[in-house]
């Protein structure tokens, strides 16, 4: 008997004659099964040869479990009888086998535990069977077993381990995975390099010259363009990114699912689906990447989709005039009857060359030059177009009969083309893409938004590209009616003599999209992260078009899946400030530190798994959405829970992800996207330098004065409450009222005023009542120094008559001081009404508004030599015409404000007359007038541009003129009445420093200005427009050709000089690259949307200049939270919550200073914490 059969548990009577041995034959033998590791356990005194003694071995030599009498004899009960009772559930559903012997040197008995792989043979596929209630009990007892396992060959020879030396890790890396979505998005592989077709397995060659492709790639768009090749092969298997590998101490290896807990012998190979999502890095060459992927497979001709039927490709000819088996059958199953043996049923040469070409769409394109001369012959090619015929595979009973109804065959034409479906501010910017990398001879398409589309046979024939809008795509879907294009009916339109392709008029169904008639070799979706949402009606269409390869292109897939990534140069700035004197009123908010962000070094041993959140969940969901409905993964589509089961159950824990579910999601991400680390790509290219800085700037006067007005309104709702039942203002029951709240105060950080007031009358009048109730109450004392201090607060807005007259102005523009003006005119001219007798004269006469402001400007400066008179009289007319204005305003802020109540003090009514401001400006930049100009100014400078031989001296002379025409001008102004007048600056500090920049910076660089909030660009755009510099604005209100030309101005006219946008519409991939300075007037907390407003003018490869980012916050305000927890959370690499009010360390500040402290802080903090909620 060999030694390593001989244990100290056997018997005598075995030790004597030696012990019978089991045969290896049995499927569950030891060699048919992977060794996963040993597992040791003391045991107390017993008569250890009675023990585990079986009077047999198994196949290695050791003893069976004996379950009982080890339970009965363990050292350590309360902890290695759970370990027992798992194991023999594990064993008794096989799931495990286990091995035991003793050891010769102690009281320890060693197990070593075999797992039973799921694809074991000679079991009859049983244990893929196993009932759902046992496989979902056993999956938390193999969690709870696995980290037990060791590794170490000493014990896996029933010996002790030495105390060093020796490692015991497991199959499996028990270790805490923290990486983030982002993390991992941050690590996916760059595409490998195919470009040596020597040594490439895939058979895939990128051609030293792509055909109609007029520019040149880098190297790596060059490995782009060859991985998307790759994965648009038909037939292309891969290793399941499902499982992992684990290897056990021998080198056995086994596939594992970590949150299934399959384990298989063989990995699974399953189909990659024809496509993916490209999300390079934004401003990388996405585009041209598409587009030389486009003409790389240009005349590949996509085949039918698959089907139980598996049609056969045809044309009108072969279908009517082939003969063949595969040509029979397609008339037979058709229903059309067969062909007859004569003469005329046969094909001529000609007819057969022709159907020949259109199957061969290379051989048309070589003789494209020679058809051309044959009109005739060009015209029956055209028509020949390839089809196929799709059946029903599944044919439902005729409802209250029993026999089948088959529809009949529904006719599918297959072209060359590739749909390519882009946001709509994004056409042009294609189109112009297009004629910039793509020779004249592609043939492509724009179907504008309310173009109609061609015949469904000149799509399917005559075009390479078709470009349309998203809108246009989703106005498709009530017309994507597949059924009824299903129809025993076939063409029977008659043909010529010559030639008999059919003059088919039969092909265009009304009613029905001719989008669904075509299979599309490709459809690509650009800003392909609105295929995150299933139920959008864009979403639908992609779903059922027909379409052999699959694209989403996106630099951010989904909210947390960034192209962040601002190049080397990239470079934070220290945040600037004024330094002013603090008003004694003000307080400047103190931020606790976070607890991921101590000085001291982090034990390794302490660090634990990141519990992954809802947000992190969402993300998923989108990810999901895109693999299984957009590109149509097999398996996904067939098994609507895979996903769920096999990704996110792994990931979503208590305690966090469970060992290598972060490494399947990282698989199957690497299977679908192709992407270059920013590292790879700047190997070749170095993206611009990128400045960033935070300018924290004082309020004004005026501005604290409604800042701690409507601070005073929180606090006395906060103190009269008591905190509680629907009167409070942050009740759960109350989130508009809150909301409203926390978009006036951020509103307010730049500009804003309330007719009402912000209600500080009232608050007047009812504090005393207060003060009376809460020392009736004995309220405690941080309350009422609180409520004293909203007295004060109320006190010094209600004496402050110039705050009072800015507040409710007719109309609620900007404030801003003026200088040098007569005291006549700006009686005459100012836009203040004397509603107090009391108000200050001096003050009252330095401030104007931007209307008034731009009408007495223009009225000097067409008559610079108008007398104090005749100006005076003019601002009483003036005055006269603005009352119908006014009144025109008031109606629209009516209509603007129906509906919409204020939320308890916080000046909702207001919200009325903003609104109608910002539609004002909306409707200012989107003027005929203002158009006219932007398309004349375009138009010249495109013609400068082409013009560069023009007459230089003409240009000279011109020049000449126009400066002693203005030099006169000049003259002229400087003896007017207004020669001494100076706008001395806003009543915003947002905006003075906007002015500031635009006029140190705009005569060499250009701006690009967001905002959230178009109430914030309208004052802007007033400022701008009396500093006569001229702007852009893009608003959400503009057509799409509005917005369209209003980009391409900007890019192309060294005139306009600042273009100001919405924030909104920053994230829709907009190319801005003529601007090198972008300011945010409030900070941004997503950061997917920071970063694609930023890459709008940044990172393009194309465009090498450096790029400054500042964004402007108020000093001792929520703002500077943002910006410091998104500081926070960028430099530990923590991930970030969507929104402000999900982000952990907010949440433990807003309990500490609300619930503890309960100070006025606080409540800034709680608004702070509803945030963009």
């Amino acid at each position: 008997m060999a030694a390593n059969t001989v244990c100290l548990s056997c018997c005598d009577q075995c030790r004597l004659a030696g012990p019978s041995r089991l045969t290896d034959a049995d499927p569950f033998a030891s060699r048919h099964l992977f060794p996963a590791g040993s597992l040791a356990l003391g045991l107390r005194g017993c008569p250890w040869s009675e023990l585990t003694c079986g009077h047999t071995h198994l196949d290695d030599g050791w003893h069976d479990f004996a379950y009982e009498h080890i339970l009965n004899n363990l050292e350590n009960s309360a902890r290695d009888e759970r370990a027992v009772e798992h194991l023999n559930f594990l064993l008794q559903h096989d799931f495990i086998r286990i091995r035991c012997k003793l050891s010769q040197h102690s009281h320890l008995l060693f197990f070593r535990i075999y797992i039973v792989p799921y694809d074991l043979s000679g079991v009859r596929g049983r244990l893929r069977q196993r009932d759902e209630i046992i496989l979902k009990k056993s999956r938390p007892l193999f969690r709870t077993i696995l980290p037990l396992l060791s590794h170490c060959p000493h014990e896996w020879r029933a010996e002790p381990c030495p105390a060093s030396g020796c490692t015991k890790t497991g199959i499996l890396d028990t270790r805490p995975d923290t990486r983030t979505l982002a993390d991992i998005y941050a690590e996916l592989d760059s595409p490998m390099s195919l470009l040596s077709s020597q040594n490439d397995p895939t058979g895939v060659q990128f051609p030293d010259k792509i055909n109609g492709l007029q520019s040149s790639l880098h190297k790596y768009q060059r490995e782009t363009v060859s991985s998307m090749l790759y994965h648009e092969m038909a037939g292309v298997s891969i290793p399941d990114p499902l499982f992992l590998p684990i290897t056990s101490y021998d080198g056995t290896t086994v596939f594992i699912q970590p949150s299934t807990l399959e384990i298989l012998r063989e990995r699974p190979q399953v189909s990659r689906p024809r496509g993916g999502i490209l999300c390079e890095e934004l401003g990388t060459g996405k585009t041209v990447m598409t587009l030389a992927t486009i003409l790389s497979t240009l005349d590949q001709l996509p085949s039918p989709e698959p089907s139980f039927s598996n049609p056969i490709v045809l044309t009108p000819l072969s279908f009517r005039l082939f003969r063949g088996p595969g040509y029979d059958a397609a008339r037979q199953r058709a229903k059309r009857p067969a062909l007859h043996p004569t003469d005329e049923a046969f094909p001529t040469l000609l007819e057969t060359m022709i159907h020949f070409i259109r199957l061969n769409p290379a051989k048309r394109r070589q003789l494209q030059n020679i058809l051309e001369q044959r009109p005739s012959l060009t015209q029956a090619i055209r028509r020949n177009v390839p089809f196929y015929l799709q059946y029903k595979d599944i044919v439902q009973p005729v409802r209250g009969r029993g026999k089948p109804h088959d529809p009949g065959p529904r006719v599918v034409y297959l072209t060359t083309a590739t749909l390519v479906v882009v946001p709509p501010n994004l056409v042009a910017q294609w189109v112009s893409e297009i004629h910039k990398h793509v020779s004249s001879t592609i043939r492509f398409l724009v179907v504008r938004d309310h173009d109609d589309f061609p015949s469904v046979l000149d799509m399917a024939s005559e075009y390479d590209i078709i470009l349309l809008s998203h809108a246009r795509f989703a106005r498709e879907e009530p017309r994507f009616k597949l059924e009824s294009l299903h129809s025993w009916t076939l063409c029977d339109c008659p043909h010529p003599k010559h030639v008999r392709v059919p003059v088919c008029t039969c092909a265009n169904r009304k009613n029905v999209s001719p989008l669904t008639q075509i299979r599309w070799k490709r459809l690509v979706v650009d800003e392909g992260h609105v295929h995150g949402t299933a139920d959008t009606r864009i979403s639908g269409i992609a779903a059922k078009i027909n379409v052999e390869r699959r694209w989403l292109v996106s630099g951010t897939p989904t909210k947390m899946l960034l192209g962040l990534n601002f190049g080397a140069h990239g470079d934070d700035m220290e945040a600037n400030s004024l330094e002013e004197e603090q008003d004694e009123d003000e307080l400047v908010l103190q931020y606790p530190p976070s607890p991921s962000t101590s000085v001291e070094a982090i034990d390794s041993d302490t660090v634990t798994s990141r519990v992954w959140t809802t947000l992190d969940r969402e993300d998923l969901r989108r990810l999901h959405t895109m693999i299984a409905s957009f590109l149509r993964d097999e398996r996904f589509v067939m098994d609507h829970q895979l996903f769920k089961t096999h990704v996110m159950d792994g990931l979503f824990n208590r305690t966090g992800p469970q060992p290598g579910a972060i490494s399947v999601l990282r698989q199957l991400m690497n299977s679908v996207m192709i992407r270059h680390r920013i590292e790879d790509v700047e190997r070749e290219v170095l993206l611009p330098p990128l400045y960033e800085e935070t300018v924290v700037l004082d309020m004004d006067p005026i501005m604290r004065t409604s800042y701690n007005a409507l601070q005073a309104v929180v606090i006395t709702n906060a103190v009269d409450s008591e905190r509680v039942d629907q009167d409070y203002l942050f009740h759960k029951r109350n989130v508009a009222f809150l909301r409203e709240v926390v978009e006036n105060m951020s509103q307010l950080m730049f500009w804003r005023v309330d007719e009402n007031r912000y209600n500080v009358d009232e608050l007047s009048h009812n504090l005393e009542g207060m003060l009376t109730r809460a020392k009736e109450r004995n309220i405690s004392e941080s309350d009422m120094i609180l409520l004293k201090q909203a007295v004060r607060h109320v006190a010094n807005a209600k004496a402050d008559k110039t705050w009072a007259i800015v507040q409710t102005v007719p109309i609620p523009e900007m404030a801003f001081d003026v200088d040098g003006i007569p005291p006549p005119l700006l009686e005459a001219w100012a836009e203040m009404e004397r509603r107090s007798p009391q108000q200050s004269t001096e003050l009252q006469h330095s401030i104007m508004f931007p209307w008034r402001l731009s009408k007495l400007a223009a009225c000097v400066s067409s008559r610079p030599l108008i007398s104090l008179g005749d100006l005076v009289h003019a601002g009483h007319i003036q005055a006269m015409e603005d009352e119908s204005r006014n009144q025109l305003f008031d109606r629209a802020a009516r209509r603007k404000g129906s509906g919409k109540k204020g939320g308890k003090g916080s000046g909702g009514d207001n919200m009325g007359r903003e609104g109608a401001k910002a539609q004002e400006a909306a409707k200012a930049a989107e003027a005929p007038e203002k158009i006219s100009e932007l398309r004349r100014e375009m138009n010249a400078s495109l013609e400068w541009a082409s013009n560069s031989r023009g007459d230089l001296g003409q240009d000279i002379a011109a020049a000449t003129a126009a400066n002693a025409s203005s030099d006169a001008r000049k003259r002229m102004l400087r003896s007017s009445v207004l020669s001494k007048a100076r706008i001395l600056r806003s009543r915003s500090s947002k905006l003075n420093f906007i002015l500031s920049e635009v006029s140190n910076y705009s005569p060499t660089e250009k701006f690009l200005i967001f905002s959230k909030s178009q109430l914030t660009l309208a004052h802007i755009a007033d400022a701008l427009a009396l500093a006569r510099v001229k702007f852009i604005s893009y608003t959400g209100e503009m057509k799409v050709e509005n917005r369209q030309q209003a980009v391409t101005t900007f890019e192309t006219s060294d005139t306009y000089r600042v273009f100001l946008m919405e924030l909104k519409h920053g994230s829709h991939g907009l190319n801005l690259v003529s601007a090198s300075r972008i300011i945010f007037c409030e900070p941004v907390w997503q950061a997917d949307v920071e970063a694609q407003a930023i890459k709008a003018c940044h990172g393009t490869i194309y465009v090498l200049t450096y790029m400054t980012v500042k964004t402007l916050v108020i000093r001792g305000t929520p703002e500077e939270l943002i910006v410091s927890r998104r500081s926070e959370l960028k430099n530990s690499n923590q991930k970030q919550a969507t929104h402000f009010s999900d982000d952990d360390s907010v949440r433990r500040f807003i309990e500490v200073r609300l619930v503890r402290q309960t100070g006025l802080l606080a409540l800034i903090m709680h608004f702070s914490a509803s945030y963009l909620h």
